[in-house]
């Protein structure tokens, strides 16, 4: 969509990263398990460059 960001010293447009995780709950798990896996595989997204989807395998 090219949405413009003027003020950014990085990029002229905004660009999305982002971190995707799936986890079948097991009775060890909590659900803070799941959002650490998610924000794991965003922050791999922003080292790889920013504008990527990185996706969690817990299998």
């Amino acid at each position: 969509m090219q949405i413009p960001h003027a003020d950014s010293p990085i990029s002229s447009s905004i660009t999305i990263s982002a971190g995707v995780a799936t986890l079948v709950p097991t009775t060890e798990d909590c659900p803070s398990r799941l959002t650490s896996l998610a924000d794991n595989a965003l922050y791999e997204a922003k080292g790889r460059g920013r504008d990527q989807t990185v996706a969690s395998d817990t299998c």
